[in-house]
């Protein structure tokens, strides 16, 4: 008797586990406690639907929380799956019931395959592509959690009066100074898209001077400072007479220091 009880308790544990669930209902799998947010689309004309996957659940409370966003389009493409790591912070006395900060980022998959529109107290959500789902998990919450109820505000209707939006940047949120970066991204076929600066981010202190249309013979423009200049259309370098270069060695005005200039950098 001992044995088929024990035989009847597996056979329920792993009917449980196979069954995929709708929305608002735990999706078993081995990766983790991915919960349904909902189908991509409607029924016909099947009209992708927008959800919101976040908002202020109380004013006192204090949100740091971590997330992430899979959304499953058509199977039948490669390109139409992306996985999203969300990130909210909220101080328990911040005014306005809003968030301090908040960023999304895809982590794997399209960075373009879902809409996100950020509001100072939500961040709604959109699969680009059918035939698909959506599906979350919390990978951290260290203090109250701001996610919303099923069925999550599913709607047709675009929310509108957002503070900012992306289909591929991922977005940095200071909501204390109403701030809102891009974040680079780097598309299925790896290509990387740059919003901000590249390198330490900062403009020097010193003044850039610029020559274009023949400088002295040697290139057909050049930008230089204090130490550093860019050519371009080199004439007379044995660096097989390069159309780019990035130098060093470059007297304040413009000319090589002893030694000559030299190329950190050429194309």
């Amino acid at each position: 008797m001992r044995s088929i009880y024990v035989l009847c308790c597996m056979l329920i544990v792993n009917l449980c586990l196979s069954t995929n669930l709708r929305a608002g209902t735990m999706l078993a799998d081995t990766t983790g406690r991915w919960i349904g947010l909902g189908t991509t689309e409607g029924g016909a004309p099947y009209t992708l639907y927008y959800y919101k996957l976040l908002q202020v659940n109380g004013a006192a409370h204090r949100y740091a929380s971590i997330i992430e966003l899979s959304v499953q389009g058509n199977a039948n493409y490669f390109d139409r799956q992306g996985t999203y790591r969300i990130r909210v912070d909220k101080f328990e006395n911040t005014p306005g019931s809003r968030f301090d900060g908040l960023e999304v980022k895809c982590i794997s998959g399209n960075p373009g395959v879902a809409s996100f529109y950020v509001f100072n107290d939500a961040l709604w959500v959109r699969s680009n592509f059918q035939w698909g789902s959506l599906y979350y998990r919390t990978v951290a919450d260290f203090g109250k959690s701001p996610l919303n109820a099923a069925p999550y505000g599913q709607t047709i209707t675009a929310p509108v009066g957002f503070v900012a939006s992306s289909i591929n940047y991922g977005l940095k949120c200071d909501f204390d100074n109403n701030k809102y970066y891009k974040l680079s991204y780097e598309d299925v076929q790896g290509n990387l898209a740059v919003a901000g600066k590249i390198g330490i981010g900062t403009a020097p202190a010193y003044t850039l001077h610029t020559v274009a249309s023949n400088n002295s013979g040697t290139s057909a423009a050049y930008l230089w400072g204090e130490f550093y200049g860019v050519t371009v259309g080199i004439l007379n370098t044995t660096a097989a007479q390069h159309a780019f270069a990035v130098l060093n060695n470059v007297n304040a005005n413009g000319s090589g220091a002893t030694g000559g200039g030299k190329a950190l950098f050429f194309v």
